[in-house]
Order: C-alpha cells, then sequence, then structure tokens
C-alpha cells in the first residue's frame, strides 16, 4: 500500500473512531442515568405498594471527613420507636429537623426519603437526556455527512480550487490530537470569487500539497452545498 493510501486509511480510522468513540460515551452516559432514573421509578411504585408515611427526627448525619453523611433518624410507627438511616440526603438536612419519610407497613424498619426524588428524578432524567441526544447527533451527523459526500461524488460536478490556509479545529480533538480544515478559493470563468472551507479531516497538514489544486464537489443548484475532497491533495 502506498503512502497516499496509508495517510487516506489511517484518516477514515480516526474519523470513524472519534465518531464510535465521542457519540459512544454520550450515548453510554445519557442511557446509563435513564437507566438509574428507572431504577428508582420501579423501587419507588413497588416500595409505595406496601408503605406508609410518618415524621422523623434527624438526629445525627453520620459525616465522614467533609462529606454531609448520611442522615440518622428516629421515627415511631404503632408505638414503637425505630432508628435508621437513610439513603439519601440532601444539603439542607441538619440535626433536629423533621421529616416526612415513607416505610414499609410489613417491616417498619425499612425506610426512604422520597421528597428528595421530587427534583433529583427530573434533574437526572434531563441530564440523562442531553448527554443521549448529543451522542445520537454525533452518529446522526457523520451518517448524513457520509451520504452528503457520496451523492455530491456521484454527481460528478466539481471545482479545482487553490489552497489558502490550513488550521487545526481546536474544537474537536482525540488523544491530545486535532483534525484540520482547509480553506481554499475558486474563480469562475466570470470572475466570481467563492470560498471554501473542508470539514474536519484526520490528515496530518504536511501529508497535504499545497502546491495542487483541492478538489471541490459543487451542487450548482446550491452553491452552499459543497464538499472539499482534502484527499486530492495527497500525493
Amino acid at each position: 500500500m502506498g503512502n497516499r493510501e496509508n495517510v487516506l486509511a489511517r484518516g477514515r480510522r480516526k474519523e470513524k473512531m472519534f465518531t464510535n468513540v465521542f457519540g459512544g460515551i454520550f450515548i453510554f452516559i445519557g442511557v446509563a442515568f435513564l437507566a438509574v432514573i428507572l431504577g428508582i421509578m420501579a423501587y419507588q411504585q413497588d416500595f409505595r405498594k406496601n408503605s406508609g408515611k410518618v415524621e422523623a427526627v434527624i438526629v445525627s448525619m453520620n459525616r465522614v471527613g467533609s462529606t454531609m453523611g448520611s442522615p440518622v433518624v428516629e421515627y415511631t410507627v404503632e408505638g414503637k420507636s425505630y432508628t435508621g438511616v437513610l439513603n439519601v440526603t440532601s444539603s439542607d438536612m441538619y440535626e433536629g429537623k423533621h421529616i416526612w419519610i415513607d416505610y414499609r407497613k410489613d417491616d417498619p424498619r425499612e425506610i426512604t426519603y422520597t421528597a428528595v426524588f421530587s427534583w433529583l428524578l427530573p434533574v437526572f432524567g434531563f441530564i440523562g437526556l442531553v448527554f443521549l441526544t448529543i451522542g445520537l447527533a454525533v452518529v446522526f451527523t457523520a451518517k448524513k455527512n457520509r451520504e452528503k459526500v457520496n451523492r455530491l461524488v456521484e454527481a460528478g460536478l466539481y471545482v479545482e480550487a487553490e489552497i489558502t490556509d490550513m488550521q487545526e479545529d481546536l474544537n474537536t480533538s482525540m488523544n491530545g490530537k486535532h483534525p484540520i480544515i482547509v480553506s481554499c478559493r475558486y474563480e469562475s470563468p466570470e470572475g466570481k470569487l467563492y470560498l471554501y472551507h473542508s470539514r474536519s479531516v484526520w490528515v496530518n497538514s504536511y501529508d497535504i500539497d499545497r502546491k495542487k489544486k483541492v478538489r471541490v464537489y459543487v451542487d450548482y443548484r446550491d452553491p452552499s452545498n459543497y464538499y472539499v475532497d482534502v484527499s486530492s491533495t495527497i500525493s
């Protein structure tokens, strides 16, 4: 395999890896958040089937170092006193505060504090949806870009433009490296000047021959729809 083929193959691998890793991580985090929420909701639903509410007082916070700690509460059910540790905590909890907790009727020692979930679940749900949306957008955008490139290349209408600049895309990185964006210009026979910018490509700037003209596939019905074929400048 020649140098050009090696460069292009390496670039394709990096592009695919970036899409799969970046998009996959966001999708995984989003799904994980939503799975946790569904698990909590299922637990709450099961707990509520056989639960009651009782007022409790926080007797200590079980602090460990600088953490808020787990609230230890005392409460009374049917004349019998119990002491238990809540499964959640919040910044507004303190010793001596009275709160309402849920207890399981067939075992009053099993308790939970569902009030915190009234705001926690929507927040976690929103975060999960944001991560999932970003991940899916990365994968979907990559797919749409490939389809766009294929349509333009198959149409076969292109111009040859002069390279004017090459810059790293600092908004995108992988393993400490950035892809590059190639800028170029084309002057039509009628004297009209067109400026084009490539998408982010995972090649090194020294792999590009700046003396060569870059092929730009253009949709003449919509000049803003184009594809700068950086591979055409790689020797």
